[in-house]
């Protein structure tokens, strides 16, 4: 084929006809593959892969609402157990800060809320997500340096809720775990005067250490409306037993 030839076959109405093949395609894909493109543009822009990609988008949200609060607010932050959880039931001047898929190392990251300087307490939900992704010791180093960075407010830090892993076995290999996690959780409260403890997986667990099925929508996970309100009642007693009062 001549330099001519090769010319003609790729002339204008060709070329167009291959750029609009192209950019369906990529619609297609991003239509079939959304969580995919938004994990790439997070890479891209530096930002962690561990969570899902819509959480840096969630706490951007989360940042302009945070300018606009009074302090004095009671902060509930962590994964999607805080994310679902009506923290108006619990006390009139509550905040949530919950994203699911949360990790303490990604809290690490977003943690800088003012309304968490200015905080009359503090309710840390967090571990869940971490099973997946880290050891224990990693998990309740993360864990500590969040205590500290708040020495000087109330917390309230529930230890890792319970799965059940008959409801979905893919969950197994976290049961093993989570005993432990909560026993090393109420040591490292401890340590701290500003701390108290709400054993959340002892809370919602079977003599086997599962989620009990009465508490969960039925993915072996998330809370459901009983279970919620269970938490609700617990969460507010462990509020009361803080060094100083926070209770509504």
């Amino acid at each position: 084929m001549s330099a001519a030839e090769g010319k003609q076959r790729w002339s204008r109405p060709g070329l167009l006809w291959l750029y609009w093949l192209l950019l369906h395609l990529v619609l297609l894909f991003a239509l079939a593959k959304p969580d995919l493109l938004l994990r790439w543009r997070n890479q891209l822009l530096g930002r962690s892969s561990e969570v899902p990609a819509w959480y840096h988008d969630v706490h951007g949200f989360y940042l302009r609402q945070d300018a606009l609060l009074a302090p004095g607010r009671l902060v509930f932050i962590g994964d999607s157990h805080v994310q679902s959880l009506a923290v108006g039931n619990i006390s009139v001047d509550a905040v949530n800060f919950g994203i699911g898929g949360d990790t303490s190392q990604a809290l690490l990251a977003r943690a800088n809320y003012r309304a968490l300087k200015q905080a009359r307490a503090i309710v840390l939900v967090i571990g869940t997500n971490d099973l997946i992704r880290r050891d224990d010791a990693t998990l309740l180093a993360n864990v500590r340096t969040l205590l500290e960075r708040w020495s000087g407010t109330p917390v309230v830090l529930s230890t890792v809720l319970p799965v059940d892993d008959r409801a979905n076995p893919r969950l197994q290999p976290r049961t093993p775990r989570l005993a432990g996690l909560a026993t090393a959780y109420a040591r490292l409260c401890a340590e701290y005067r500003h701390c108290r403890v709400l054993d959340s997986y002892r809370l919602f667990s079977d003599a086997e250490g599962r989620l009990l099925a009465r508490w969960h929508e039925g993915d072996g996970i998330h809370l459901n409306a009983a279970g919620y309100e269970r938490w609700q009642l617990a969460l507010q007693q462990a509020l009361m037993e803080l060094p100083v009062a926070v209770s509504h």
